[in-house]
């Protein structure tokens, strides 16, 4: 019987390995992945766990920093499963196939995400909140200091 663990040190090495030999991939991308592959990743379900703020205090990086380098990863080498109640899951290509068939993968297993609503444009709000003309006349009478109208510097040039 076998008692190596299926995602042992070696393995998440060589998958290492060729995340760093991945030219489309960006230095961030690369020490995240190391941070999660060799820090965090499951001997025996090959997944990884940490949330983002502590993975950000491992890199010496922001969250912000985190979640471009996840974005980077997530076109080849790594898929965020989200559960509901529970921590994000981070999946890996062990398989190593192409982008286009691990992003099918993705998608099968993910359900379809809700398109974001666009904003709303001036043209929808002729008199309302979006509409800058109408709104320089309001501010002028509620950008007072004792009664006294807060104005813009003078324009040396044209004098307005």
């Amino acid at each position: 019987m076998n008692n190596k663990a299926q995602f042992d040190i070696g393995r998440r090495h060589g998958l290492l390995l060729d995340i760093c030999a991945d030219r489309d991939l960006d230095r961030t991308g690369i020490h995240l992945a190391a941070v999660l592959l060799l820090l965090y990743c499951n001997s025996k379900t090959g997944q990884c766990n940490p949330n983002q703020e502590l993975i950000a205090q491992e890199m010496g990086r922001t969250e912000r920093t985190v979640r471009y380098g996840i974005a980077s990863l997530e076109a080849r080498w790594m898929r965020q499963v989200r559960h509901p109640r529970r921590n994000t899951c981070y999946e890996w290509n062990w398989d190593r196939v192409s982008a286009e068939e691990w992003q099918s993968r993705a998608e099968a297993l993910l359900p379809p995400r809700a398109e974001a609503p666009l904003p709303p444009r001036a043209e929808d709000y002729p008199s309302g909140p979006y509409n800058k003309e109408s709104n320089r006349e309001e501010n002028k009478e509620e950008n007072t200091h004792s009664g006294v109208c807060v104005r813009p510097p003078r324009d040396d040039k044209n004098g307005k």
